[in-house]
């Protein structure tokens, strides 16, 4: 079987539908344990922000997002999630930083998460 380029790009479209339409808020946390494909949150969440921007390569799709000066602060962010709802919901996406950031109301960072979306063929 052969994926056609027209069918590789429908399914590359859909796939980053989905990230645009469900990756819409960034959560921050203090958690430091390893992220696992079962994650339903993040371990110790603290502030959840509406997503800056979604931007969209040939083969990655970035979402983006802004803690600014008055989010997060007096915490040491070690973890970061991607959620589709405001409040609760399941995590879509968890990542543990290497060197964990003590947020002060003097800092502000971008953050983005970047997915590449590859399509193989199997038979």
């Amino acid at each position: 079987m052969v994926l056609t380029d027209y069918e590789k790009t429908q399914i590359g479209t859909a796939i980053a539908d989905e990230i645009k339409n469900n990756l819409l808020y960034v959560a921050f946390g203090t958690g430091n344990t390893a992220p696992t494909p079962g994650d339903t949150a993040l371990v110790a969440e603290v502030v959840r922000i509406a997503k800056a921007e979604t931007t969209e390569t040939a083969d990655t799709v970035t979402v983006s997002g802004y803690l600014d000066t008055t989010a997060g602060n007096g915490n040491t962010i070690a973890e970061i999630g991607t959620f589709k709802e405001s409040t609760a919901g399941t995590v879509r996406t968890r990542h543990v930083l290497e060197t964990p950031i003590a947020k002060t109301s003097s800092k502000e960072y971008w953050v983005d998460i970047s997915i590449k979306r590859t399509i193989t063929e199997e038979v």
